[in-house]
């Protein structure tokens, strides 16, 4: 699967198989979502003592929705209408 590695510093296209290699094995859920674009994103789960993502592009930042502020690193990824991730390169 492909995706967008976003962490406090950088920005990187990413290949993996499952988000588990991207988070070492912590915890992760949904953070957001842009249901017009498919796209999905992904952080650590209790992440409240981690600093806010504030790297994440901007074009993406406004269209999606959160809960509060991503904090730490997130995976974003598209998905289909089914909400399953799919291979696509994403633009920055």
């Amino acid at each position: 699967m492909k995706g967008i590695f976003v962490t406090l510093d950088t920005i990187q296209s990413v290949h993996f198989d499952s988000p588990n290699e991207l988070f070492n094995e912590d915890s992760f859920t949904i953070v957001g979502a842009c249901i017009e674009e498919g796209l999905v994103f992904m952080g650590r789960a209790n992440a409240s003592h981690l600093p806010m993502n504030t790297n994440i592009p901007l074009e993406w930042f406004t269209i999606s929705c959160f809960d509060e502020h991503p904090r730490g690193n997130v995976l974003i990824v598209k998905t289909n209408e089914e909400g399953e991730i799919i291979d696509h390169d994403l633009k920055l």
